[in-house]
């Protein structure tokens, strides 16, 4: 009976160890990323070559200043007595904007406005008077032009008096800036207001030599400003010379500033488009890759990917431009490129998603 059991036990251990070794032999070896993509193809994300314009722009930081600004001075050391607009008005031409005390002298004429004042009511009396007599036979016609001379220059005294005294705005304008109070004694040459007419606005910028190279006049630039809207201007003055200190070239650009969006004394930032070209086959500047022999991009021809060289054109951070090498609709990789040779199969994914 032991000699069954044992055979039994030992029947058991053998077709244990003999199952153990079939399976074995059934195992199926998983396959590595290399062995699927070489099967499947390499995932890839393709675009499509298309038809754009491609502009290159730079930017340059600057400050704003209004394309008239002027101080308001006086030609007298007088007392201010009024201010007839505040900091931050918009005054239009000849408004009167500050009156002095009319009591100094004036240069050049030696006249005092009451001076100048009394001079002009005694000339306007005596013309009346000479006047009459003309036409009553009494003078002659020299004397009354002689007399009338002699008013004319009266007016004339009583005006410089006046614009001496009565300091009105030379154009339209806002008053950015008001340095006075009543009281207080103006003195030659020093600005009581400063006026600025912000219609347009000038932005001075500083640029490289580079830069400077592909600037022309009327070239397009914009800046945005609050809200996120974007004022259009233009490329308005390019100097003859960099600056001696700085070596750079300071080139002022204009806008037109209705509604008043900008202010003289702002740093913004301004945008210059330096150079455009229209209607281009374009790809995305993540395609190409450039090498000493030149540009290449990988063109996707039903499941295979192959190296095509291209020309290019203006480049900027987003889009290419090319000259040659490609065709409308082309379908080539912007991303996966990187294990890609020639003839490779391809599977085209969507990257961002893994699809």
């Amino acid at each position: 009976m032991k000699i069954v059991v044992w055979g039994i036990i030992g029947l058991s251990i053998i077709g244990a160890f003999s199952y153990r070794f079939l399976l074995r032999g059934e195992e199926v070896p998983v396959p590595s990323i290399e062995e699927i993509q070489a099967r499947e193809g390499f995932p890839v994300e393709v675009a499509a070559v298309e038809r754009a314009t491609v502009a290159l722009w730079r930017e340059f930081s600057g400050s704003v200043e209004g394309i008239r600004q002027t101080a308001i001075t006086t030609l007298v050391s007088d007392e201010v007595v009024g201010i007839l607009h505040d900091e931050g008005d918009v005054v239009g031409k000849d408004d009167l904007l500050f009156r002095l005390a009319r009591v100094k002298s004036m240069p050049g004429v030696g006249l005092r406005y009451p001076q100048a004042q009394a001079a002009y009511d005694d000339a306007h009396r005596e013309v009346e008077r000479m006047t009459a007599l003309f036409e009553a036979g009494a003078i002659s016609q020299q004397i009354l032009d002689k007399t009338r001379l002699g008013f004319k220059l009266a007016e004339a005294d009583l005006k410089a008096a006046e614009d001496v005294v009565n300091l009105k705005a030379p154009f339209d304008g806002l008053l950015i800036q008001v340095n006075v109070k009543v009281g207080e004694i103006a003195q030659p040459g020093i600005a009581l207001a400063v006026l600025s007419d912000l219609a347009q606005v000038l932005v001075k910028v500083q640029t490289s030599q580079e830069d400077f190279q592909q600037m022309q006049l009327g070239q397009v630039a914009r800046i945005q400003i609050a809200g996120g809207d974007w004022l259009e201007g233009s490329v308005h003055k390019l100097p003859l010379a960099a600056d001696n200190r700085t070596r750079l070239f300071e080139v002022e650009l204009i806008f037109d500033n209705e509604p008043r969006r900008l202010l003289p004394g702002m740093m913004v930032v301004a945008h210059i488009r330096l150079q455009e070209e229209k209607d281009r086959l374009v790809i995305s500047k993540d395609a190409f890759r450039q090498e000493a022999d030149g540009a290449y991009v990988w063109l996707v021809q039903g499941s295979q990917a192959h190296r095509q060289a291209i020309e290019l054109g203006l480049v900027n951070h987003e889009l290419a431009s090319v000259r040659s090498g490609l065709k409308l609709a082309d379908r080539i990789v912007v991303s996966g490129q990187t294990r890609l040779k020639e003839g490779v199969k391809v599977k085209v994914v969507d990257l961002g998603t893994g699809e």
